[in-house]
């Protein structure tokens, strides 16, 4: 085990800091109390909630892991912890830097070697002061020579940026070893953070060497740059994206695999989705650009089971994803759209669809191709003026009997207000046919709609 350091600088370190935020909390008062409280709230005040900021300077200085300990930052500001971050490190090099200071300048000079040495018998934040200050090339030469254990101690305390420079130029092996040491316990955001910097082909490699589904979806939502979590995502195997996608859990997570699948060709589009769970696909489809569902669904016949994309598109009219559906239903051709509007079965769910949709001489011609129960199920749920027109223009592209029909067997008041939708020259054509029995009770109202 080795020796804590034991400079007055540490001392100065902790009192110090504590002296900032007390003297911030005076400055700034102190909690109301209770009838201050309730003055407020009488008043009308509302304590505003907001969620609380590390500035990550500060918090990589003060190693932070559980972040419920150090909520009194946020009394401070953005600019005033960035600035504590600062005066932090300078009040360190001012009381106890001079021996970092002389350990980095003799590690310029001495081999790799013996500066591992001497770095194995430190503390793991004293090594991290002393490898910010040395070059990237000197770092890595003498991080080859530190166990992984230590190196992964090091990596909390070490600056960011340099702990990205040096892991790169780290055996894979190594590098494997720190991250699933780091995972282990719970060091997330450092994992991200250097993950950030990464390049593709080094985060691949870890990636593939690790081989854990669960380790790369929680550094994933870590992560800020969310192009290269893409990039590396779609460069893992079948099997290993497969579980990296049953992971998912929270709104984020799913618009991040959407990002993924939508790099994806639509053959491996295919592939992913007749392996996923039916709810997850489904969710994920929701987050999909309109025209990539409706091109998987267009080439359901080249590997999709029809039945599995209806059971999506069903889980989808449950959600009430009306607008996602009706984004790729503009995309999907008409033969396509009836064959999903008959499989789902779902009159109501259709003219919700219906009504987000853009092209409506499409959901005019689906409509058309439905059998008669459906669509007089169909043209019973109109209710607004926007849903008649759209009638209107679905009953136009029907044979005159067909209209005959439609109307006698709606609601007669209903029947009525559509037919007041319909050009002159249409329901003169169907009152010619006056002599109908089906137009009996409604013929004498429909010639009132004729302008």
């Amino acid at each position: 085990m080795r020796p804590a350091p034991k400079t007055i600088g540490i001392v100065l370190l902790f009192a110090f800091l504590l002296s900032v935020v007390n003297a911030y909390a005076d400055e700034a008062g102190q909690d109301p109390t209770p009838d201050q409280a309730a003055a407020a709230t009488a008043a009308g005040d509302t304590p505003a909630v907001t969620e609380t900021y590390f500035d990550p300077e500060l918090e990589s200085i003060l190693a932070v892991k559980e972040r419920s300990r150090y909520d009194f930052l946020a009394r401070l500001t953005p600019e005033e912890q960035h600035q504590l971050a600062r005066m932090i490190k300078e009040r360190v090099d001012d009381e106890a830097g001079v021996v970092v200071s002389i350990m980095a300048i003799v590690s310029r000079f001495v081999p790799a070697f013996i500066s591992a040495q001497f770095a194995d018998k430190m503390e793991p934040a004293v090594v991290a002061r002393i490898s910010d200050k040395v070059s990237v090339g000197k770092a890595i030469a003498i991080g080859k020579r530190l166990e992984p254990e230590f190196l992964a101690e090091v990596a909390v305390y070490q600056d960011p940026k340099k702990v990205t420079a040096v892991v790169e130029g780290l055996p894979d092996e190594d590098l494997t070893k720190i991250t699933r040491i780091l995972f282990d316990r719970g060091e997330y955001r450092i994992v991200a953070g250097f993950s950030d910097g990464l390049s593709p082909e080094k985060l691949r490699s870890v990636a593939e060497k690790i081989n854990d589904p669960a380790t790369l979806i929680e550094i994933a939502r870590y992560m800020k740059n969310r192009d290269k979590t893409v990039k590396t995502a779609i460069s893992l195997s079948d099997d290993y994206l497969l579980g990296f996608m049953n992971l998912l859990s929270s709104e984020e997570d799913y618009k991040l695999a959407a990002a993924v699948g939508r790099e994806l060709d639509p053959d491996r589009q295919i592939r992913m989705l007749n392996r996923l769970d039916m709810d997850k696909a489904a969710m994920i489809a929701s987050y999909y650009p309109p025209e990539t569902i409706a091109r998987i669904m267009e080439m359901a016949e080249d590997g999709v089971h029809d039945t599995y994309l209806y059971d999506i598109t069903r889980i989808l009219l449950e959600r009430g994803d009306y607008q996602v559906m009706a984004g790729f239903s503009d995309a999907l051709s008409v033969e396509m759209l009836t064959d999903v509007a008959k499989s789902i079965n779902d009159p109501a769910g259709l003219i919700r669809i219906a009504r987000y949709m853009k092209d409506k001489e499409k959901i005019a011609l689906t409509a058309i191709g439905l059998p008669d129960d459906y669509l007089l199920g169909f043209l019973s749920q109109i209710s607004s003026r926007e849903d008649y027109e759209l009638a209107a223009i679905v009953g136009q592209k029907m044979d005159i009997d067909r209209q005959i029909s439609m109307l006698s067997r709606l609601d007669t008041e209903k029947a009525v207000r559509l037919a007041s939708y319909y050009p002159s020259e249409t329901l003169t054509q169907i009152l010619e046919k006056s002599d109908d029995e089906r137009l009996a009770e409604i013929a004498p109202r429909l010639k009132g709609c004729i302008k």
